[in-house]
């Protein structure tokens, strides 16, 4: 089953559903190493600093896990010989989630300034369990895809993600195709 989104006209002809995904991981690994960097040196790094950084976080992470969870996990599923794959990449982006929250929330407890333990635990966490996330995903999910799902149905899939992600196409807008 494909699933397909409703677009809107004016989408880029071409996009590919993984490059788009890798480009977002090399821009969401660019910055968890801005982010780790500031753990290993807390003089040089803030609290104000890991707050932008989890703001960038937490709108750009939304509509990448969407765009996976909405079209991509369900397209590969219908092709894909068994769904184990899947409850544990959508445990990950829970996890990953939570630890976000978790270092939102000891940053909002500490203020500003230096940065505190809470903030570097669950900065740690949040950068740990990303990593890892990313890791699977172009190791294990992307080659699977790229075996059982054709270019057309990838293309397709890119579109809504590049709709999605630029907020021109919403999750609620995904249809069972056929």
């Amino acid at each position: 089953m494909m699933v397909r989104p409703l677009l809107r006209s004016g989408e880029p002809k071409g996009v590919e559903a993984l490059d788009l995904l890798k480009s977002d991981h090399r821009r969401f690994l660019r910055a968890l190493g801005a982010m780790e960097a500031s753990f290993l040196d807390p003089q040089r790094g803030s609290s104000i600093g890991i707050g932008n950084a989890a703001r960038f976080f937490r709108a750009e992470l939304e509509a990448h896990m969407k765009a996976e969870e909405g079209m991509l996990y369900p397209t590969l599923a219908f092709h894909a010989p068994t769904r184990a794959i899947f409850s544990s990449l959508k445990a990950e982006h829970a996890l990953v989630r939570r630890h976000l929250c978790s270092l939102e929330r000891a940053l909002a407890e500490e203020g500003r300034g230096e940065i505190g333990e809470p903030a570097l635990r669950g900065g740690r966490a949040f950068v740990r369990s990303f990593v890892h996330h990313i890791f699977t995903e172009e190791h294990v999910l992307f080659p699977l895809v790229e075996k059982l799902v054709n270019g057309s149905e990838r293309e397709e899939i890119g579109k809504a993600i590049w709709a999605l992600e630029r907020g021109e196409l919403s999750a609620d807008t995904l249809t069972p195709g056929d």
